[in-house]
Parts: C-alpha cells; sequence; structure tokens
C-alpha cells in the first residue's frame, strides 16, 4: 500500500472552492462568510432554532472507482448530478478523473462550493470522497477532514457546518453539520470490526443537535445493517420516507459476485430534521455504441436523494 501523503501543502487555487485553503486538517477560510454559531465537531449550538419551512435536499453517490468509459460516465454523473438541483452532494469513490471532470464542468464550479477538489481525502490511495455545496441555497464553513480508525485503506470523515442563505428556502439553517465517508471495503478479517469502529468514531463526533451523515457504509451483514438505527441512535432518511429497508444500492446494476445490499445512506441526528421523501437516482443505464457497445450504467451503485425538512425545535445544551 502507498504511503500516505500530507495534505497540509494543498491550497485551493480553482475559482471553485477560491475561499479556502487546506492546512493541517481543515480547510480555512481566506474570504468572508455568513457566521455560524458553532465550530465545534463534538458539540450541538448551545441555542439553536429551525424554520418550520426550510427544506433541504441532499444526494449521496458512490461513482466508482471502476476505469470504465469515464469519458461518458464521468461527464453524465456530473449532469445527473446537476439535475437534482441538490442543496448537498456527497460522493465517495472519487478518482483524480473524476476530479478532473468536476474541475472542467463550469457550470457546477459556478453552482456548488467543494471539499476534497484538490484529492485531499484520498491519502496516499486512488480515490476518495467530496462534499458539494450549493451556493445559491447555503453557505459552508469549518471544513475538517479526520482520519478514520482502525483503517488500513487511508479512510477518513469528511465534515463542515452549513448554514442556509436568508430568503431561499434553506433560511433557518443553523450549524448543521454535514459529513461523508467510504467506510472499511469487506473481504478482510478485521473489516468488519473495523467498521463498527469508524460508525463509533463518527457519531461521537456528529453534534445531537443537526447533523447528517451521508455514507457508503460497507455494512454486508443483516446485523451490521441494523447498527447506524439500533445501536448508534441515527435516523434513517430511506426508511423515515416510507421505503423498505431491504431496498439494493449496489450490486444490482452490474453482474456482481456480492449479495445486492443497501450500503448507501443517509442518516441524520437531530429532533428538528424529519425526512419527508426519497428516492434513488442512477438506475437507468446509457445506451453506448463507442468504444464498445454496451449499456453503461454511471456506477455499480445507484445515488440516493431525500429531501429532509425542519421543524421549530430549539436545543439546549447549556
Amino acid at each position: 500500500m502507498a504511503a500516505a501523503t500530507d495534505p497540509s501543502s494543498h491550497v485551493h487555487a480553482s475559482a471553485f472552492c477560491k475561499t479556502t485553503r487546506f492546512h493541517r486538517g481543515e480547510w480555512k477560510q481566506l474570504s468572508a462568510e455568513p457566521a455560524l454559531s458553532t465550530s465545534s465537531p463534538n458539540a450541538g449550538p448551545t441555542a439553536a432554532s429551525l424554520s418550520p419551512s426550510g427544506k433541504l435536499t441532499v444526494v449521496t453517490y458512490n461513482v466508482w472507482f471502476e476505469n470504465l468509459v469515464d469519458e461518458v460516465r464521468h461527464p453524465a454523473i456530473i449532469g445527473l448530478l446537476a439535475s437534482t438541483n441538490a442543496d448537498v452532494i456527497c460522493l465517495q469513490e472519487v478518482t483524480q478523473s473524476f476530479l478532473a471532470t468536476i474541475r472542467s464542468d463550469a457550470a457546477m464550479r459556478n453552482t456548488y462550493a467543494c471539499l476534497g477538489l484538490d484529492g485531499e481525502t484520498m491519502k496516499g490511495t486512488f480515490y476518495g470522497c467530496v462534499v458539494l455545496v450549493n451556493r445559491k441555497s447555503l453557505a459552508v464553513r469549518n471544513g475538517r477532514l479526520v482520519d478514520l480508525p482502525e483503517s488500513k485503506l487511508n479512510r477518513t470523515l469528511l465534515m463542515a457546518e452549513l448554514t442556509g442563505l436568508s430568503g431561499t428556502h434553506t433560511q433557518g439553517i443553523n450549524a448543521l453539520t454535514i459529513a461523508t465517508a467510504h467506510l472499511e471495503s469487506p473481504g478482510a478479517d478485521y473489516a468488519q470490526h473495523a467498521r463498527r469502529a469508524q460508525f463509533q468514531f463518527i457519531r461521537a463526533r456528529l453534534p445531537e443537535s443537526g447533523a447528517i451523515f451521508c455514507a457508503d457504509t460497507n455494512l454486508c451483514t443483516e446485523e451490521e445493517a441494523r447498527l447506524p438505527t439500533d445501536h448508534f441512535r441515527f435516523r434513517d432518511a430511506w426508511v423515515d420516507a416510507g421505503h423498505s429497508p431491504d431496498v439494493p444500492t449496489s450490486d444490482s446494476l452490474y453482474k456482481s459476485p456480492y449479495t445486492p445490499r443497501r450500503l448507501d445512506r443517509i442518516l441524520y441526528t437531530g429532533d428538528g430534521l424529519q425526512a419527508v421523501s426519497a428516492n434513488l437516482i442512477g438506475e437507468a443505464p446509457l445506451k453506448i455504441t463507442e468504444p464498445i457497445s454496451m449499456a453503461l450504467y454511471l456506477s455499480d451503485h445507484k445515488g440516493v436523494l431525500a429531501t429532509l425538512s425542519q421543524g421549530l425545535t430549539r436545543y439546549d445544551r447549556s
């Protein structure tokens, strides 16, 4: 395995992320952003209120590291993501090739701020995670990148804080934490233990007052599948929106030796948040003839798009 690289030297040079600089595990603000009430990853705001009319749309999508007709797949994925007009998009298995596609798309650059655009989350591997935040509806600050425990694959937790913009559908969101990760892959004896340790680590760093965690969880057994809600007290947007927990998001598009499972989750905390709808994206293949004739699925995973609404709730953790 390649040695992990030190991301502290990365500086965002593109206009896409011109307001931040990555240094020692955090994105530092270079220009003014609307202030949030807290910057702590371990506690919620002492008095944060949520508007009863606010809504937030969130996507999680494993875009697949496989080098399969990337020149067709990657622009198609970007087009699909743009069509959702989501407020927040969390991506896993993002390669340098995919990052280049994001950088070359002017519409995406103008619409979304990006955490992880320079490949900081790859940490010596060839894929990582990205968070895209819609500039038209949200401001983002306090980006943080944290190494996950028990990982032999250099897995990380990417997180930041969001605030809604006045006059938009997100108005009233304050100090909402967004986080994404790609938990340890199956196949090794240690992996199940590692995933549990990683979930525990992540849960301890998300505030009770309000957080959304988007992930390829890699929870491959029935017992593991219940961990987020039964043991770690997350709520599951897919289930809360009225869907069966058994609907698979992976290994059901391409022929696979693995059992199809619902690995991709949008999990959340906070009494003021409620998932009101959820659906899958990326289910339909592209019919291509070049460079080969095939039905080309955009990924070996389906994406999840969820809408969460806010209730009139006040938290006091003082």
